[in-house]
């Protein structure tokens, strides 16, 4: 074997070698890739052009700026993957991703969008009453609003009446203008008197209570003074109604 032999059986040898360290790196890509897919079901839909998963008329539920819509998906178009989705005042396209599954799951159990404790004021014929949410319904999206009086009222979600008894109580002003008070200026009885809330500077976050008298007093939103006379009132109301009551009861006695 001459020496130009052995040197073109060397070279064939390497170039052997480079041919099957390419090829291994090929196959080792493509079943890296073939992996990817199969683990991906966005990618998997797109390549076997898009399967429908949801229903037409099947109800979204989803959160904008403006607070919680009801949806409903009109249509569907599998080139793109994408469901025309209505609302009453529009119609927006979404992609069928995560979001559009949690928009679903929402609409089939909707969640709770106003927490429990959350403080209400509404006005009845008697002046303002304050409550708040005790109770929730996922079934029917539906609260339970409790009175300082003990009376419940039903609401669902996006009422607006329930909208406005929320606003009524929110901050910065979580007193309405007219609510009542009742404060303690002496030892004796009659030293006790009614007043209402008169007006509140939002600037520097304070109100003013007016008493009968034309008699006026300021205080800060966080002063534990002003909590303490709103709560008064309702201590004061409470009694008055259960002596009432009672007097009833005597004078059907007789």
């Amino acid at each position: 074997i001459t020496q130009y032999q052995i040197l073109a059986f060397r070279l064939s040898c390497a170039m052997v070698n480079v041919s099957c360290a390419s090829l291994a790196l090929l196959f080792s890509i493509a079943s890296n890739a073939v992996d990817f897919v199969a683990a991906s079901p966005q990618l998997r839909r797109n390549l076997d052009r898009c399967e429908q998963r949801y229903d037409d008329e099947t109800k979204v539920y989803r959160e904008f700026e403006e607070g919680w819509f009801e949806g409903m998906i009109e249509s569907f178009d599998p080139e793109g993957c994408t469901y025309t989705i209505l609302y009453d005042d529009c119609e927006k396209v979404y992609a069928d991703d995560e979001k559009l599954a949690k928009m679903v799951a929402d609409a089939a159990e909707p969640p709770q969008q106003v927490s429990y404790g959350t403080m209400i004021y509404k006005k009845f014929s008697d002046g303002w009453w304050e409550g708040n949410v005790s109770s929730y319904n996922p079934s029917d999206q539906s609260y339970i609003v409790r009175y300082r009086d003990g009376s419940e009222e039903e609401y669902y979600e996006g009422d607006d009446e329930f909208k406005e008894i929320i606003e009524n109580a929110a901050l910065p002003q979580i007193y309405p203008i007219g609510v009542e008070t009742y404060k303690d200026f002496g030892e004796e009885d009659e030293d006790w008197y009614v007043g209402y809330i008169s007006s509140f500077d939002e600037e520097n976050n304070i109100y003013e209570v007016k008493y009968d008298d034309g008699y006026t007093d300021s205080y800060s939103a966080d002063d534990p003074e002003l909590r303490d006379m709103v709560d008064a009132i309702y201590i004061f109301f409470v009694e008055d109604e259960e002596m009432e009551n009672e007097t009833s009861e005597l004078e059907g006695g007789y």
